[in-house]
């Protein structure tokens, strides 16, 4: 999943057709990272995140990074997400 594309969300809005979306890399608690995606803003993104963990099949407390890529390659920190432990242990 990593790496599977651009999250486009309202691309059919005319509006936003000639918008660039901002760009994010995540990186995970094992040092690997996506390649830069394309996401409509920082909610989206971390959804994403999640989304990689979960299809990674990741364990309870494992986390990723989600930052955002500003103009000259400088990365943000936006949020860090983790897999839900679960509570019945």
């Amino acid at each position: 999943r990593r790496g599977a594309g651009p999250l486009e969300r309202g691309n059919d809005n005319p509006d936003r057709r000639n918008q660039t979306m901002p760009l994010y890399v995540i990186r995970f608690d094992d040092c690997r990272h996506c390649p830069p995606v394309e996401a409509a803003g920082d909610r989206e993104a971390t959804e994403y995140a999640m989304e990689c963990l979960l299809d990674d099949g990741a364990e309870p407390g494992e986390e990723a990074g989600v930052y955002r890529v500003e103009d000259g390659g400088v990365e943000e920190h936006i949020a860090t997400v983790a897999v839900p432990c679960d509570e019945d242990e």
